[in-house]
């Protein structure tokens, strides 16, 4: 796309014409070079995006959403493999942690358990009381 007052060379690259090269009062003299300066960093900015999506590309390529095979990757003995090292890391919680957790998720049922029948049992008593006493 060529903007007003460029023109493109055989190459592809582009000139200004003699016009814009050389504005004839200081506003548009100021006007273009900063639109000059605008551009080098546009270009700059455009370079350095192309070269970091270069860098962060998957390592097998891009993933296919037309159904590519899948390259098989060691089968079930790798997998448990993985996944035994997985649960070696674990900090699994001591006696007095699983008893504490325990407490504590046994508190909250009830809590919840008798939040919902007191508004189980009002809700049915307007149902009985009002809408259906007509």
């Amino acid at each position: 796309m060529a903007r007003k007052g460029r023109h493109v060379d055989t190459r592809g690259r582009r000139k200004r014409s003699r016009s814009a090269q050389r504005p004839r009062d200081p506003a548009k003299a100021r006007e273009s070079s900063s639109s000059r300066e605008q551009e080098s960093t546009k270009q700059s900015f455009t370079d350095r995006a192309r070269d970091r999506r270069e860098r962060v590309r998957a390592i097998g390529g891009t993933k296919s959403q037309a159904g590519a095979q899948r390259e098989r990757r060691g089968g079930f003995i790798t997998f448990a493999r993985e996944a035994y090292g997985e649960l070696r890391k674990v900090d699994w919680p001591g006696q007095k942690q699983l008893v504490n957790a325990t407490l504590v998720v046994i508190v909250a049922v009830v809590i919840v358990g008798f939040y919902l029948y007191v508004v189980d049992e009002g809700l049915s008593r307007l149902v009985r009381d009002v809408f259906l006493a007509g």
